[in-house]
């Protein structure tokens, strides 16, 4: 549960998390023109861009470096448009790249990314990353840089959550690793915590709808510790980089073939010791005689799939509820470590804005989060109803009958057009009035005599 509070220093997830980018694809930034003038430009980071591909899963401090390195590998190849000795900064290379006006699509993308690296660093400074960074790893992996128990987790803490300029979203990412960290606990430590970080009542519920995740809140002195799975740490880690996702530690343990059978059950029955998980051996080509053997265009393909020659035992690992960045990256790099094709999966990718927003409606049953708009919805009906509702579609409606034109009645005098209403019936005009609103017959009169002589 630590990993979509934790603030990511790789460049993926650090752009995820600190920038303003749609959909996590589009982004906006200012484009500087050949002739020095900024242009407002979107740019889309997928696969094609293979300066993303490379830079995505590496750190930020490495990322800049290699974003370097490639800039001055691309400016010596051009060696007519080569800068100036010394202008290594980024500032200088984005110089550099309005003068670049013949390569249009590698100066975007050099340009995307020298204008993404400098807002994230920006933003890490501005935003004292660095000093809550170091609350959040000692929290989220229960050590410190050199090993050993933290003391003074609430020294450090408490500055920062008090503090009016960090915002209060990062304040919630601080409370909740810290009530992971310890397991629980009391209310009135809780409520103190959220009395120094002035939490409104709905990034409260945040906060307490953890619980519904399977989180304990509450400590007493009689609850027990909870076991967790211990990480591995490694030497070519960051000091802000030391935690990594349960992912990682599952996909070691499943490759060793080590994992817990208790918390991950197999679904079908267990493979015996004997069987141990093996990349496939490479498929040979078999030796005929070209002179025997029929001509390879004449045979139609065979339903059996060709083998690769370096064929790597395949890793299919799905998240329910949604995955990070940070887990997305570790399934990458253990599939190159380990010679692995693993392929992750999940219902949608979450950044730490969007879980915690979503925590906020939890308490709600989830009405007006991202993911369920309208809410659960859930009622409890037999399989007959939840079949019939999934699968029987209903006649349409009958078209409605049409409804008879009405009859066109008497006009009716305009209000003050006395002059234009029709004239009184007089006696020597009988034939007149027969047409006339005003007047009758004397067929009306022996109707209303029959009618009463009927009923009579």
């Amino acid at each position: 549960m630590a990993a979509p509070f934790l603030h990511e220093f790789t460049y993926q997830a650090m752009c995820q998390d600190l920038l303003p980018i749609h959909n996590g694809t589009q982004y906006r930034y200012k484009f500087q023109s050949s002739a020095g003038t900024y242009e407002d430009q979107v740019a889309t980071l997928s696969d094609a861009d293979e300066i993303w591909v490379k830079l995505r899963h590496l750190h930020m401090q490495d990322a800049i470096e290699r974003l370097k390195a490639d800039f001055a590998a691309f400016m010596e190849e051009n060696a007519g448009f080569a800068g100036k000795p010394g202008q290594s900064s980024v500032n200088d290379m984005k110089d550099m790249l309005a003068n670049l006006p013949q390569f249009k699509e590698m100066r975007e993308k050099f340009s995307l990314h020298l204008n993404m690296a400098p807002e994230c660093m920006d933003k890490y400074q501005n935003m004292h990353l660095e000093d809550v960074a170091k609350v959040e790893q000692a929290c989220a992996t229960g050590k410190t840089p050199e090993g050993k128990t933290p003391k003074g987790i609430v020294e450090d803490m408490v500055p920062l959550i008090a503090d009016r300029t960090l915002p209060s979203r990062d304040k919630i990412r601080i409370i909740a690793l810290y009530i992971m960290y310890r397991q629980g606990i009391p209310d009135e430590d809780k409520r103190r915590l959220f009395e120094h970080a002035r939490l409104t009542m709905l990034e409260q519920d945040a906060v307490n709808a953890l619980t519904l995740l399977g989180v304990r809140l509450k400590r007493t002195s009689a609850d027990k510790d909870l076991k967790v799975m211990k990480q591995k740490p490694e030497d070519d880690d960051y000091e802000l980089s030391r935690y990594h996702p349960l992912v990682k530690t599952m996909l070691d343990d499943h490759i060793s073939n080590k994992l817990d059978p208790i918390q991950f059950p197999y679904v079908r029955n267990a493979p015996g010791p004997s069987t141990p998980m093996a990349t496939p051996a490479p498929v040979t080509a078999s030796t005929t005689s070209l002179r025997s053997a029929r001509p390879g265009w004449t045979a139609k393909p065979s339903q059996k799939a060709v083998v690769s020659k370096e064929a790597k035992q395949r890793l299919i690992v799905f998240v329910i509820g949604g995955m990070t960045y940070s887990e997305m990256r570790e399934a990458y790099v253990m599939g190159q470590k380990k010679n692995k094709e693993i392929y992750i999966g999940s219902s949608h990718i979450i950044t730490p804005v969007e879980f915690m927003d979503d925590l906020k409606q939890l308490a709600h049953q989830g009405m007006g989060s991202k993911a369920l708009p309208n809410g659960l919805q859930y009622q409890e009906r037999s399989y007959q109803e939840a079949y019939e509702q999934k699968w029987w579609t209903r006649d349409p409606p009958p078209r409605p009958r049409p409804q008879p034109r009405p009859q066109p009645g008497p006009q009716q005098p305009r209000p003050g057009s006395a002059a234009l209403a029709a004239p009184a019936a007089s006696p020597s005009s009988s034939s007149l009035s027969a047409h006339s609103s005003h007047s009758y017959d004397g067929r009306g009169e022996k109707e209303k005599k029959k009618k009463r002589h009927f009923f009579g």
